[in-house]
């Protein structure tokens, strides 16, 4: 250290402000606790607001896991979580209640069966229609496979030809494990599975070595929030290591041509994105950062997706943090923008507060990837949504999803087709022939019961495109 320097911000909590009107614009509040505030003071919904829990005991921990931000034990609550007859309520200091939650009856973890054997006559559907597929015109009741209850809780998923031989794997990123799979007699067949380590945020696939077989790259996240990518490689009939502890995100994109590329983009200290978007290429077996993407230099790797637009292109954009869904032009020029907000994913890499010129415990932000967007068969723009609650700075609770099509006519976005809603979180979704019929579908990852008390059962699910 040298004398005088700035070395870091650290920001205690001064004070508690209730809000008690809400505007357009600006809202108006009253001091709960502290004084002095000064003008242009940062504030923050919950933040550190002192909290505790009440009666179901079994509860707490999942509690306090799920909303990290209070500040669980103490003396004088601003907040109180009481857990009785079957509800969990929520209260002020004054006993004012804020909200309740029904809470999920004990249930044995259900099995989720196959709806349909995956096979080119099952999965087929009446042309330009599927059950699984909800148009403005017709739904209908086929069109989509279910697999069984999983053992992981998945964080991403990808299909790729990961051994060589032809065949479609589908391949999927849990919390604690990489499981290779394939879509067998109605089932599915795993292949080879490893153990990783870190925080996963997402999985893609790509064969940058040109062998023939599709390596697996990990976006991943230690726990004081520095990039820790790996890579894995399907060798022998076993998953082994390519490269580990790699500072780059992820991200397999197809282009605005229609080529697939796996790009890359490095974590700054305080921002979640430096440098250009480039092209990762395979330099002795190991992913390093190539050419630079023409993109426009406020566009990120995770939350863009190039399109074309009758020759011109076009990006499909999802704003940081808001995940407002954006219509951007080559220039940069934002051209539309969505009401509501879209994607939506549950984990999220701790983050310095921008400005604060350190890593500390005391200036954690908490930054959530923007979800991935795709193109679909006929170039439209494939975006997901994860509907539910995102009240709190660093815990999100989603309880149904679905993914919809939309086409750009030069004004704005308009939905072509959504698949059927899903009572659960949509963890990923790829496109990809995964059951080897010779035709692409949707492969979707999907936790079902998610909330913050019940996320009990997952299952992949094969959906057949219009």
């Amino acid at each position: 250290p040298v004398t005088g320097e700035v070395l870091g911000i650290t920001r205690d909590l001064r004070g508690v402000v209730r809000i008690v009107r809400m505007e357009e614009n600006f809202a108006f509040g009253v001091p709960v606790s502290g004084e002095g505030f000064q003008r242009g003071e940062s504030v923050k919904r919950y933040a550190r607001i002192p909290a505790v829990t009440e009666g179901d005991m079994s509860l707490t921990a999942r509690i306090q896991q799920e909303l990290p931000a209070l500040d669980w034990g103490a003396e004088k609550p601003l907040l109180r979580f009481r857990a009785e007859g079957g509800k969990l309520s929520v209260v002020d200091d004054r006993d004012i209640p804020l909200y309740a939650y029904t809470l999920p009856a004990p249930q044995v973890r259900p099995t989720v069966t196959s709806v349909v054997a995956p096979s080119p006559d099952a999965m087929s559907a009446q042309k330009g229609s599927s059950g699984a597929i909800v148009k403005r015109e017709q739904a209908q009741q086929d069109g989509m496979w279910r697999s069984r209850a999983l053992k992981e809780v998945p964080v991403g998923i990808a299909v790729a030809d990961v051994d060589g031989d032809g065949l479609q794997e589908v391949v999927l990123l849990g919390e604690e494990k990489l499981v290779v799979q394939r879509v067998e007699g109605g089932t599915l067949k795993r292949l080879a599975e490893v153990e990783v380590s870190g925080t996963m945020q997402s999985l893609d696939a790509a064969d940058l070595d040109k062998d023939g077989k599709a390596e697996l790259y990990i976006t991943a996240n230690s726990a004081n929030g520095d990039l820790s990518s790996q890579v894995f490689s399907f060798t022998e009939k076993t998953l082994k290591p390519v490269a580990e502890n790699l500072s780059y995100y992820f991200r397999a994109v197809t282009l605005a041509d229609g080529k697939r590329k796996l790009l890359g983009q490095k974590m700054g200290q305080e921002d979640d994105f430096l440098g250009p978007v480039f092209e990762v290429e395979a330099v002795a077996g190991k992913p390093l950062a190539g050419a630079k993407i023409a993109w426009d230099d406020d566009l990120e790797l995770y939350g863009t997706q190039p399109m074309s637009y009758k020759g011109e292109l076009l990006y499909g954009r999802l704003s940081p943090q808001q995940e407002l869904l954006q219509a951007v032009a080559a220039t940069g020029e934002r051209l539309w923008e969505s009401a509501e907000p879209f994607g939506g994913r549950d984990g999220y890499i701790p983050r310095p507060e921008k400005g604060s010129g350190a890593r500390s415990d005391s200036v954690v932000r908490c930054y959530f990837l923007p979800a991935r967007m795709e193109v679909g068969t006929a170039g439209e723009l494939l975006v997901p949504l994860n509907d539910g609650s995102r009240t709190f700075e660093c815990s999100r609770s989603f309880k149904n999803s679905r993914v919809t099509a939309y086409a750009w006519d030069g004004f704005s976005f308009n939905e072509l087709w959504h698949t059927a809603e899903q009572n659960g979180y949509l963890a990923d979704f790829a496109i990809g022939d995964a059951d080897n019929d010779g035709k692409p579908e949707m492969v979707q990852a999907v936790i079902y019961s998610s909330g913050w008390f019940a996320r009990d059962s997952a299952a992949v699910l094969v959906i057949e495109l219009p």
